[in-house]
């Protein structure tokens, strides 16, 4: 069998795979695609279901897990949610002249009190000391947003260190999953976006073809493992013809040589 595709006589009924470090969508019915115009994008004014579940996808699809985990807030005074992007790309502009080779994805999100602030999900890719990447980010960002307020100084930013892929899960359990916007936010635009874009190692993904058997068997085997974490989504999983199931690589590769019988290499993504 070649890497990275299996296909089986039984094409009148199968299932394509696209797998990912972190997720593998499943389609399990071909079907004649038709063109349809995009719909017209409005004023974003919220963080949709959809780019939602984009922003997870991009994130889980990346060849190497995030490094740090930036944050940035406002003190006492502070801006829009436009505003606070123009502060940003300020900020971006800085870091990539310092760090040629850094990538993140930000993600802008409310606090309570209706202050913007950002979560960076990324790599400096630099051999700076954790300390003197926090006293980086500080005094840039005190710079960027015109604080005078020595407080927001010591205490308005913060550089964590990302303890590999399932620290960033818990990130995106714990504050992708919370409802996004504000009251006060009409028109915030976009909710998250890319920094150092050609420096992210995004995986293309690996592509397989099931035969029918093996779609059988497939299903039995994600939806035991669901009902581990739930059984409404197991029950719902059965019944659909295209899913995204958030599932390590590392076990669908384990799947597969279970279903194919066969020696199987997700190649580049486990």
């Amino acid at each position: 069998m070649s890497k990275g595709k299996y296909t089986s006589v039984h094409t009148h009924s199968q299932a394509s795979l696209h797998i990912f470090p972190g997720f593998t969508h499943i389609k399990y019915q071909f079907s004649s695609s038709v063109h349809t115009d995009p719909p017209k994008r409005g004023p974003i004014k919220e963080f949709s279901d959809k780019s939602r579940k984009n922003f997870i996808k991009a994130l889980l699809s990346l060849e190497r897990s995030p490094v740090h985990m930036v944050t940035l807030t406002y003190p006492d005074r502070y801006p829009g949610p436009q505003e606070a992007k123009n502060h940003l790309h300020h900020f971006a502009v800085r870091l990539m002249l310092t760090f040629p080779k850094a990538w993140f994805y930000w993600k802008l999100e409310p606090q309570r009190r209706g202050a913007p602030h950002f979560h960076l999900l990324g790599d400096f890719a630099d051999d700076m000391p954790p300390a003197a990447l926090r006293s980086w980010v500080s005094a840039v960002w005190f710079q960027v947003v015109g604080s005078k307020d020595l407080r927001h100084l010591r205490a308005g930013t913060r550089v964590d260190v990302i303890q590999g892929h399932r620290h960033l899960v818990r990130y995106l359990t714990k504050y992708v999953s919370k409802p996004q916007g504000h009251a006060n936010w009409e028109s915030p635009g976009r909710f998250w976006g890319k920094i150092g874009t050609s420096n992210i190692p995004v995986s293309q993904g690996v592509h397989f073809t099931l035969g029918r058997r093996e779609v059988i068997q497939l299903r039995r085997l994600i939806r035991r493992w669901l009902k581990r974490w739930t059984s409404r989504f197991s029950r719902i999983f059965a019944k659909l013809s295209s899913v995204t199931v958030y599932i390590p690589a590392q076990l669908v590769e384990q799947f597969l040589r279970w279903v194919t019988q066969e020696p199987v290499a997700l190649e580049g993504i486990t």
